[in-house]
């Protein structure tokens, strides 16, 4: 996230492996606006399993801002989610129509699934709500499921328990 405080600014990534910040992306208008804006931007060439460690920067004309050191490690492709045990409430149909899928996670009788682009599946039973998924969910990095109940951790750390914010 980038805020360019009234000044015309540009945003871009760098990233790196053992601290270095070899690669970076190509610099990106952010606007100049007073408010928060969401930057993102894919990569290619990440050796899979590969720790990176990487940093967003905002610059304008006074000065730039090195945001702090984030982590992640490359995956081999966001790929097909494969369910297979007890399918009494349909928790292991997998829905045909899931791609770029990143991360998944089950419930008592309900699965999840975490899309590249931050969006939340879920299927199976549906007696509390946990396959309901809130319509206002968005930008979503981690998802969690228990017996009837779902969470999720959005990217500017609202952690969302059964739909609500805790």
């Amino acid at each position: 996230m980038a805020t360019p405080n009234g000044s015309r600014s540009t945003a871009w990534f760098e990233w790196g492996v053992d601290g270095s910040y070899d690669h970076s992306t190509t610099p990106m208008d952010v606007g100049s606006g007073y408010g928060v804006v969401r930057v993102s931007t894919a990569v290619n060439g990440l050796i899979p399993g590969q720790l990176y460690r990487f940093r967003l920067l905002v610059t304008n004309t006074p000065r730039t801002a090195y945001g702090i050191e984030q982590r992640f490690v490359a995956f081999a492709q966001a790929g097909k989610v494969t369910a297979w045990g007890d399918n009494s409430s349909g928790q292991a149909s997998v829905p045909g129509d899931l791609s770029n899928i990143v991360t998944v996670a089950a419930g008592g009788f309900h699965s999840l699934a975490l899309n590249s682009a931050g969006q939340v599946f879920a299927w199976g039973e549906n007696g509390s709500g946990q396959t309901s998924v809130p319509g206002n969910l968005s930008n979503i990095i981690a998802l969690a499921g228990g017996l009837n109940y779902r969470a999720v951790l959005d990217q500017i750390g609202t952690c969302l328990f059964g739909g609500s914010p805790v």
